[in-house]
């Protein structure tokens, strides 16, 4: 009878260790999946805010041209004018 009871209580802690792991590796796997997730979401993020920054760039260097241009026409106007 005492052999079965112990037999019994070691099976019921094996169990319940075996459970315990197992929750625990799905909460990991979870967690793991949730910051993947966030990364891959901070990634996106990152790619768009360095392609708007990168067409705001060249906005920014069609004006500096533009303005150089048109500074070199207004020294020439202003040679042909002395």
């Amino acid at each position: 009878m005492i052999f079965l009871i112990c037999t019994m209580l070691v099976l019921v802690t094996v169990l319940i260790v075996a459970a315990t792991r197992s929750r625990t590796s799905v909460k990991q796997a979870q967690a793991c999946l949730a910051a993947e997730v966030s990364y891959r979401s901070l990634a996106e993020r990152a790619v768009q805010a360095e392609e708007e920054g990168a067409a705001a760039m060249e906005m920014v260097r069609r004006d500096v041209a533009e303005l150089v241009e048109r500074l070199r026409q207004i020294e020439t106007v202003l040679k042909d004018v002395e």
